[in-house]
């Protein structure tokens, strides 16, 4: 199905489904409440839903088979991470685009930000490894090997 589906989490009921695209993947809200992102793998796009009016209100062209994405805390960006073409696409929320390219690994999958969002994470299942991106500039600053096939990601502040 090519669905987003809107769940009422008091009565656990769909409330709502909204045609998206094709192979919905991962979805990402932003942290104000105002957009949730969502990946669609087959057609290389990310679409935002405004949950105020639940309905899609923009849809962007990111890399090839994105995957997992992430909002920073301060609702200001999205990472997307873009498995067929190896790099992390940069969404600017406020003018729903993307403003950038992040050259990654090999078969970027998962994604996760740190919480003050100063750094993204994004595992890459064919290279077995990490890359570690500052916020800041949006530059690469480090590469962590990791066991084989990394797919999701999760920091545990400590």
């Amino acid at each position: 199905m090519n669905i987003a589906s809107i769940i009422d989490t008091t009565t656990n009921e769909v409330t709502k489904t909204i045609d998206v695209g094709k192979k919905p993947t991962q979805v990402a809200p932003t942290s104000d409440g105002k957009y949730v992102f969502l990946t669609l793998s087959d057609d290389n796009w990310v679409v935002v839903i405004d949950t105020t009016t639940m309905t899609v209100t923009k849809t962007m062209p990111v890399g090839k088979d994105p995957i997992q994405l992430f909002a920073t805390p301060d609702s200001r960006s999205v990472y997307v991470a873009n498995s067929g073409s190896n790099n992390i696409s940069v969404i600017d929320v406020a003018t729903l685009s993307v403003t950038n390219y992040i050259d990654a690994g090999q078969g970027s999958h998962g994604v996760v930000i740190s919480k003050d969002g100063k750094y993204v994470y994004v595992t890459n299942t064919g290279s077995n490894d990490i890359t570690v991106v500052d916020t800041s500039n949006n530059k690469v600053i480090g590469t962590i090997t990791v066991g084989k096939g990394p797919n999701g990601i999760t920091l545990l502040d400590k």
